[in-house]
């Protein structure tokens, strides 16, 4: 079957999908009625304002109904996911390849929230940069990852990645055409609703409690399945989210933030050695596989963990599996798409167990969740030796 019947058929699958979990457009429900409330320069100061000025271009363009509302968030994410697929084709040699069928099957494991989140736009923004990269038009990933930092911050982190595979004139060209952007998007967003909203995501972050299914917060919701005197509670938060509280949740804050000094301190050290690397070692695989570790840090031992982060991940693993001269990563791909598809089992089907007083089921939910996050430090793990065996000195 050629790949744009893969194509087809995985995101009619997915669309269909959508019929069944009406679930996932709670988010789309939430930006339509905030918009409308207090307006974008306002609303949602726990995002990017790039991000609101998004959410509110339907509403901008005339859109007259909910379900218009609906239809135009969706096909705009389809259009997204369409083009990262014809990006990773074109860069495999317009045939099939690891990253493609990756991205063909990750979504319908992951489900239709891949198509209710803006978490997508950076995603893409992030494979093209990641694309680009292997292109005479390398300094254009800066661009790319500015505007990417602007819907969601993550994109920012894997700057450094980027310049890992390039000479020193196309460095300071990449980081020019970052600074460009994101002094424009800056300019731009302080016009439209004040420098304070800058920093506002930073500062909503600080603020933010355990999410619910945070790498930290697991042992506690495992606690809580076995506690017999009620000590754990689930509640909606201000974070406009759900989060756990009782014994040990500033312990596992603690031990989350030892993750990321702990995570962070690795990073650097990889990152030294790839720029250390001699010059036909540093290729544009070894920025992807940084990123993927970059983002992997940053779950692991983040204050949250919503469903539509893996998204993040799936770009930067994609295009690692189109680019030349790496080895078939069948094991990541199998290891990413079960993990897509234990989060789908977590929400939306498992969500309700999960934030409801300990049952059966949520036994079950707490077991996909287990195993999603050991999968996912399993893949971590055969990342981070592919990259140290890439960064290796020659023989």
């Amino acid at each position: 079957m050629p790949a744009w019947a893969w194509y087809a058929l995985t995101r009619v699958m997915t669309l269909l999908m959508m019929l069944l979990e009406p679930a996932v457009l709670a988010d789309p429900m939430k930006w339509l009625i905030e918009l409308d409330r207090v307006g974008p320069a306002v609303a949602f100061p726990e995002y990017p304002w790039p991000s609101v000025a998004l959410m509110h271009l339907p509403m901008r363009l005339g859109i007259p109904t909910i379900l218009h509302y609906y239809a135009a968030v969706v096909l705009f994410m389809l259009g997204v996911d369409a083009l990262v697929a014809w990006l990773l084709w074109r860069a495999a040699g317009s045939r099939m390849s690891a990253g493609l069928r990756l991205w063909l099957l990750f979504v319908p494991a992951l489900g239709p929230i891949v198509f209710a989140r803006f978490d997508l736009v950076p995603a893409a923004l992030t494979a093209a940069a990641l694309l680009a990269l292997a292109t005479p038009r390398a300094a254009t990933a800066g661009a790319l990852t500015a505007l990417g930092a602007s819907f969601k911050l993550w994109p920012a982190a894997s700057l450094p990645a980027l310049l890992v595979p390039l000479d020193r004139a196309r460095r300071w060209k990449t980081v020019a055409a970052l600074t460009g952007v994101a002094a424009g998007l800056a300019a731009a967003t302080a016009a439209a609703a004040g420098w304070s909203r800058l920093w506002s995501p930073l500062a909503a972050q600080a603020e933010r409690g355990l999410q619910l299914e945070a790498f930290p917060a697991l042992p506690l919701l495992w606690a809580r399945f076995f506690d017999a005197t009620g000590a754990w509670s689930v509640r909606y938060a201000a974070c406009k989210c759900h989060e756990i509280f009782g014994p040990g949740v500033h312990s596992a804050l603690q031990v989350g933030t030892y993750s990321l000094v702990i995570g962070g301190l690795v990073l650097i050290a990889l990152h030294v050695r790839a720029f250390g690397a001699s010059a036909e070692r540093r290729t544009p695989a070894v920025s992807a596989l940084l990123t993927a570790l970059v983002v992997m840090v940053w779950l692991f031992g983040g204050r949250v963990f919503s469903p539509q982060y893996v998204i993040w991940l799936a770009a930067p693993v994609a295009v690692l599996g189109v680019l030349p001269g790496q080895p078939r990563p069948a094991l990541e791909v199998g290891l990413f798409v079960i993990a897509s598809l234990l989060t789908h089992v977590v929400f939306p089907f498992g969500y309700g167990p999960l934030i409801n007083p300990p049952d059966g089921f949520q036994a079950t939910v707490l077991a996909a969740m287990t195993l999603r996050d050991l999968l996912l430090v399993v893949l971590a793990a055969r990342l981070a030796l592919r990259l140290w065996r890439a960064t290796a000195p020659a023989a």
